[in-house]
């Protein structure tokens, strides 16, 4: 399935028998500052991780509610939370699909369907922290500093990379319990993701900059 083309989504859930759950996992994770980022790139980005869903969604819902028990489960990110720097289109997106589903989770829940995310952190084995640099973004921009300190910083991240096993328990549950949660934060960054969901937006903003190293690489500005 391509979940950015309507016909193969539609085509994927017509030939699927005795569908009564949909996960949506599908996402690409380009980053480049956004003034950087091409269009192209940042749309591919929210056609994909966010439309791309919906597409999915969409299709799958008569025969989810049809089926008396449906699930809808969502795989998001802990970056869903707060904007992190370089990954504008990436948190966008996320963001952007945990709203939409606050919103499906109201229209179904009363038809007899389940909504879920699933809040990963960084996982190995998925491909995606080494998505990198997004297409057609500039190697001699204002940001190079930032692309140089990302790069340095998702090499430390594969090394620490949580296991996918953590995913597979949590979707087990969205899928198998008669009372599933909403969120599903994972591993050792969520306990901090879920503090900055009542901070302030500058202790957020305070709280990232230092998590990523802001002061590291941003250029002085000229008095």
């Amino acid at each position: 399935m391509d979940v950015t083309d309507e016909a193969s989504v539609a085509s994927a859930i017509d030939a699927a028998d005795d569908l009564d759950a949909v996960i949506c996992n599908a996402g690409v994770g380009w980053f480049a500052p956004l003034e950087v980022m091409s269009g192209t790139s940042f749309e591919r980005t929210i056609d994909t991780n966010l439309i791309g869903a919906v597409r999915v969604i969409r299709h799958a819902l008569p025969r989810l509610r049809a089926s008396g028990d449906g699930r809808v489960v969502v795989i998001s990110s802990l970056a869903a939370i707060a904007g992190l720097p370089g990954e504008s289109a990436y948190c966008a997106s996320k963001a952007g699909l945990e709203a939409a589903m606050e919103s499906l989770r109201h229209e179904v829940e009363p038809l007899g369907v389940r909504v879920s995310v699933i809040q990963p952190g960084y996982t190995a084995d998925t491909g995606l922290v080494v998505s990198g640099r997004a297409p057609g973004a500039p190697d001699d921009s204002v940001y190079e500093a930032l692309f140089v300190h990302n790069e340095s910083s998702h090499a430390a991240v594969r090394a620490g990379a949580e296991s996918p096993a953590l995913v597979c328990e949590a979707l087990r549950d969205a899928l198998e319990a008669p009372e599933p949660r909403f969120r599903y934060p994972l591993g050792s960054l969520a306990p901090v993701a879920h503090a900055l969901r009542s901070a302030t937006d500058d202790e957020v903003h305070t709280a990232i900059g230092e998590m990523f190293g802001v002061a590291d690489w941003a250029p002085e500005i000229p008095a």
